[in-house]
């Protein structure tokens, strides 16, 4: 693919477009974090850690942007230049692959840094630990009941790579598992399984 195609292809699939979504975000949660961390007594040195966050995340944004279309009807495939008649948008076993992988190095990297920040308050909880994180089991949004071992596939995925990041205790699946149709709150869950941070999706 030569310059001028590739270009066209990267205006195409509005990747400039959500780049500069994203550095917008990016730069509102910075001041946020900025005016925010005097106010709870987090080192002012840790908003440089909020800077590597976003810098880190800034190329799985830009994989996703050119890969990806998201609607109100959810993620489907970007379509090529020329679609034909046999394209299917839907997300196929790879796209999952990919988006659970997307989404545990974003998760990874976050935490990675994340946890270097240490508050200076207090903690309403001593006994649980702040580098502790549950992963609640995935919603089936496709109305396929053949799919649903995908998407316990992406959480036990996700399960995995986080358990590799260092210092951090992931709960187990099957710990997680009574909690798929449970309806209590995020707190609620969170304090019953003793951890700091709970993934839903």
């Amino acid at each position: 693919m030569r310059f001028r195609q590739f270009f066209v292809e990267i205006r195409r699939r509005k990747v400039l477009n959500t780049c500069a979504l994203y550095i917008v975000a990016a730069w509102v949660a910075i001041q946020v974090a900025d005016m925010l961390f005097p106010a709870i007594d987090v080192p002012e040195e840790a908003l440089r850690y909020v800077w590597l966050i976003a810098a880190a995340l800034l190329p799985l944004v830009v994989v996703f942007s050119w890969r990806y279309d998201v609607s109100v009807n959810g993620i489907s495939r970007t379509p090529p230049a020329e679609v034909g008649d046999d394209f299917n948008p839907s997300l196929r076993r790879v796209d999952y692959a990919l988006l659970t992988a997307l989404g545990v190095v974003a998760i990874a990297v976050s935490l990675e840094f994340g946890m270097r920040i240490e508050p200076g308050g207090i903690r309403i909880d001593n006994s649980i630990s702040p580098f502790s994180i549950a992963v609640l089991p995935f919603d089936d949004l496709s109305g396929n009941p053949e799919e649903q071992y995908f998407v316990s596939g992406m959480q036990s995925a996700l399960i995995d790579g986080l358990s590799r990041v260092r210092n951090l205790r992931v709960t187990s699946k099957v710990s997680t598992l009574p909690y798929r149709q449970d309806g209590s709150s995020l707190p609620d869950i969170a304090m019953q399984l003793g951890v700091a941070r709970i993934i839903e999706g």
